[in-house]
């Protein structure tokens, strides 16, 4: 299976723009990832690489359930966490949102500028 890259690609509210082509081209890497993780139980890269190729897809909760299996196997990654606080923001958690993406961040996470806006703003001001 292929390592997680391409992970937090696409900013909030960018799933609707997907082309068809791209879309196809998504939910086929998902089958292949599926069918590799019946086959074997993969890592927690694969994981994180099924889960965020879901969440570009629009289907944030299946991103999610997938990513929690990720964060069980490797509570250490950044990147687990980051794709993770991402899809909470789609979802309009802004506590888990905060929550994860702390934990990346302690974790060694440097967000892009506009991940790392979202996440300013978010943060309650007293």
């Amino acid at each position: 299976m292929r390592g997680a890259r391409g992970t937090l690609v696409s900013l909030p509210g960018s799933e609707g723009e997907l082309s068809k082509s791209m879309r196809r081209e998504l939910e086929s890497d998902i089958a292949g990832l599926e069918k590799a993780l019946k086959q074997t139980p993969g890592t927690a890269n694969d994981l994180l690489e099924l889960g965020s190729k879901y969440r570009q897809i629009g289907d944030v909760d299946k991103a999610i359930e997938i990513l929690k299996r990720a964060e069980k196997l490797n509570t250490n990654s950044n990147a687990i966490q980051a794709e993770l606080a991402l899809c909470y923001y789609l979802n309009d958690d802004l506590d888990l949102f905060l929550e994860h993406m702390k934990k990346a961040r302690e974790l060694g996470y440097r967000p892009s500028k506009s991940l790392s806006d979202l996440y300013s703003q978010s943060i309650p001001k007293d």
